[in-house]
C-alpha cells in the first residue's frame, strides 16, 4: 500500500462527489476503471484500464477531477496517470524514488 487509510478515504470521496456529477454512463466509462495507486509527498499517482481511457478523461474531466482532489485532499497534488501495463513496467523506479514519502 503506497498511501494511508486516511488518504484512500479521501480518494473514494473524491470518486464519490465526481459520480454524483456526472450521469451514470460517463462515470463508468471514465472515473469508474480508475485506481489510486499511491500518493507521494507531492503527487497522486493514479492507474487506469488504458492510454485512450486515461488521455479521454484528462482531455474532457481533467479539471473536474484536480478541483475535486484539491477540495477533498485540501491541498494540490500533481495527478499522474499510468495504465496496468505502464505502472508494472515503472513500480521499481517509483518506489525507490518517490513512494511512501507522506
Amino acid at each position: 500500500m503506497n498511501y494511508t487509510p486516511e488518504q484512500k478515504a479521501a480518494w473514494d470521496r473524491v470518486m464519490q462527489l465526481i459520480e454524483e456529477n456526472l450521469d451514470g454512463p460517463s462515470f463508468s466509462a471514465w472515473f469508474k476503471p480508475l485506481s489510486l495507486y499511491a500518493v507521494t509527498g507531492d503527487k497522486i499517482i493514479i492507474v487506469g484500464q488504458n492510454a485512450f481511457n486515461l488521455q479521454h478523461m484528462q482531455n474532457r474531466y481533467g479539471t473536474m477531477l484536480m478541483s475535486t482532489v484539491d477540495m477533498i485532499f485540501e491541498r494540490r497534488y500533481e495527478l499522474e496517470f499510468y495504465t496496468q501495463a505502464e505502472i508494472s513496467r515503472v513500480k521499481d523506479k517509483l518506489s525507490n524514488s518517490t513512494l511512501n514519502e507522506k
